[in-house]
């Protein structure tokens, strides 16, 4: 694969600064190399699997605090039991 032409670059630059956020996460060393091969038995980025195990926790949490706090899906605490 070539280099990529300024033009290109700074098209690329300009949506990542206008469409995305970055995260920085420091790890043991040795673990981005097992965190990247479980992302890849999953046919993922190692960012993408990061980002569907977040949105599977806050979920789950949502889930909990529903049950927890007996919420209907209207939000309102159910009467019935």
């Amino acid at each position: 694969m070539g280099r990529m032409s300024e033009g290109r670059k700074q098209y690329m630059y300009a949506y990542l600064k206008e469409h995305k956020e970055r995260i920085v996460v420091d790890v043991p060393k040795g673990e981005k190399a097992r965190y990247k091969a479980l992302a890849e038995r999953e046919n993922k980025s190692l960012a993408g699997l990061i980002m569907d195990l977040l949105d599977q926790e806050e979920a789950r949490r949502n889930w909990l605090d529903k049950k927890i706090n007996n919420k209907g899906s209207d939000g309102y605490t159910s009467t019935a039991n």
